[in-house]
């Protein structure tokens, strides 16, 4: 689907235009453009001249991945979660007609989370993990077999999981817990936040708001071979 030339990139009443860099091993680059003026002025009068400034987007198809890199360029599109609409909703037109779905959301930093519930000294009375269903096989590592089986055995696209402390007392949050941190861990790897109620405060707390960055070096120009296998390697070191 990603790599059919075809392929309409649209949202709501705009099209925009798509390049294929690189296609090859599961993963493709394409530049996606937008549409936008430059005004410009001369002899005291003032014109619009048409403009399409791009970004890069990287994605990563292989069967262990399965992630969506977005280029930061606010010249070109003002957000990555903007761009992430776009080709959400260009990705579900096309599913859509065998019955498949798709939701694309942002991974964040779990050291976020044990930020927060470490900064509260009272502790933490309330923890709610929402888990879609497990379709990402690096996600399934950190669901463990017990989530992961459930939401396949009765079809629960939303599983939720909330720790809740007995009236008076807080929870014992330890990061060297495996089953906790592994909960973490695939909220961050989804994109599902994390709902957490301190002790003392009345509004709960919703994790999320970090990302991750990932710096790839100028690619284009280079032979196919040196600059896939340059993505490749960077690729591999997302967590």
């Amino acid at each position: 689907m990603v790599n059919d030339e075809n392929l309409v990139i649209s949202y709501r009443n705009s099209q925009f235009k798509r390049r294929i860099v690189l296609n090859q091993n599961g993963i493709c680059l394409f530049r996606l453009a937008n549409h936008k003026y430059i005004r410009v002025e001369e002899d005291f009068q003032s014109n619009k001249i048409d403009n399409h400034p791009s970004i890069l987007v990287i994605v990563d198809n292989r069967d262990d991945k399965q992630r969506i890199l977005i280029e930061e360029r606010t010249g070109a599109f003002y957000d990555e979660e903007y761009v992430a609409r776009i080709l959400q909703n260009s990705f579900r037109n096309v599913l859509r007609k065998n019955k498949l779905n798709i939701s694309i959301k942002k991974e964040y930093q779990s050291v976020e989370f044990w930020d927060l519930v470490s900064s509260y000294d009272k502790g933490i009375e309330k923890i709610r993990f929402a888990f879609p269903y497990p379709n990402l096989s690096r996600i399934k590592d950190s669901l463990k077999n017990l989530i992961s089986d459930i939401n396949s055995t009765t079809n629960s696209k939303d599983t939720k999981v909330e720790l809740n402390a007995a009236p008076g007392e807080s929870l014992q949050l330890d990061q060297n817990n495996e089953n906790l941190t592994g909960l973490v861990e695939a909220s961050a790897g989804s994109g599902q936040g994390i709902i957490i109620k301190a002790k003392g405060i009345r509004h709960q707390q919703e994790i999320g708001n970090s990302r991750k960055i990932v710096t790839i070096d100028e690619i284009e120009g280079q032979f196919p071979e040196m600059a896939i296998a340059k993505v490749i390697e960077e690729l591999n070191k997302i967590n």
